[in-house]
């Protein structure tokens, strides 16, 4: 989409309106150190305080439309449409990312995404999911305490050639039974949900609309190449194949909590890892977790860099912010306490 040449004279006094208040956030800072009896390193000269509202400036020049086009969006599979310097226009960006360099390069995503630490999927998108289409409410006897169900979404892209372990009666152009947003609101009948069910057999005939059903993936704490503390199960809410030539998506939900569990760090975990494995490991039959099982017992495994987890752990271990805020309302208490 073209966009309209910026209005020069209105950007001429947006950015004198920022270098005067550069300067005046610049001398309050300084001033608070000095105060505290921390003289800054670097005395305030009128030299120094325009060296610094200058770079303050720059960092605010938009890009010509050109200039666009030829910094961000010259790769040959797209182009990353979240906030880049000099873009003017952008998608606002909830997501935490992990990509290769391939990715990275195929689709102009920013550098800092990309680690060589990802192994085992091209790109993996993280955010803390709020689920919006099924509310509850009435926490605490006040009808206006509402929350819907907090998840961790994983989104995960991987080569379509990649041999996962799907069921073998999954069937990408299967019939499938959609959980649409406003039915939410209906509670079904066991005779609706029995009709629904026989209607997805009989199109089906036999095959499975989802690669894995049941618990078949999970976020693990890895100690070397062992699981020293299962994590969650991750459900598969999505998948499309080919959402990129040659690449398919997984979008899977996990219970938010665990990351800050004590026994993670006692257990010594020293990595993360979403490992994939077959329903019928023999390993598995007479166990309840999936603690002390080796990477070869997986048929596939993904592992994430351990920055990426650092902020995802962070995230979740914050998460109680939210928790806390609904129980003030439903309990009408102020905030904090």
């Amino acid at each position: 989409m073209a966009m309209n040449p910026p209005n020069i004279s209105s950007a001429h006094a947006g950015l004198s309106i920022l270098r005067t208040g550069v300067l005046a956030f610049l001398w309050v800072v300084l001033g608070s150190a000095c105060a505290k009896g921390e003289p800054p390193a670097v005395a305030p000269t009128p030299q120094l305080l325009r060296a610094q509202t200058d770079q303050q400036v720059a960092a605010t020049q938009l890009l010509s439309d050109a200039e666009v086009k030829k910094r961000y969006q010259s790769c040959p599979g797209g182009w990353y449409a979240g906030p880049r310097p000099g873009k003017a226009r952008f998608t606002k960006d909830p997501w935490l990312w992990t990509v290769t360099s391939e990715f990275a390069k195929r689709f102009c995503i920013p550098e800092e995404f990309v680690s060589t630490e990802l192994k085992g999927a091209e790109a993996v998108a993280f955010k803390l999911r709020q689920e919006t289409d099924e509310v509850n409410c009435g926490f605490g006897g006040n009808p206006d305490a509402c929350g819907g169900e907090l998840l961790l979404r994983f989104e995960v892209y991987i080569k379509s050639d990649v041999p996962l372990p799907k069921h073998p009666g999954f069937d990408a152009n299967s019939f499938q039974a959609i959980r649409l947003p406003s039915s939410m609101l209906i509670t079904r009948t066991n005779e609706e949900w029995f009709a629904a069910g026989k209607l997805v057999d009989k199109k089906n005939k036999g095959k499975v609309f989802t690669p894995f059903p049941g618990n078949q993936v999970g976020l693990h704490g890895m100690k070397g190449g062992v699981v020293a503390w299962p994590i969650a199960a991750m459900y598969l809410q999505t998948y499309y194949g080919s959402v990129f030539q040659g690449i398919d998506y997984y979008a899977f939900d996990a219970s938010v909590g665990f990351l800050g569990n004590p026994g993670v760090k006692q257990s010594g975990v020293e990595w993360f890892a979403i490992n994939f494995r077959q329903p019928d490991l023999p390993k598995m039959r007479n166990k309840r977790t999936t603690e002390g099982l080796e990477l070869s017992d997986f048929d596939h495994t993904i592992a994430l860099p351990k920055a990426f987890m650092d902020k995802v752990v962070e995230v979740d271990t914050n998460r109680r912010g939210d928790l806390e805020r609904l129980m003030d309302k439903a309990f009408k208490r102020p905030a904090g306490q």
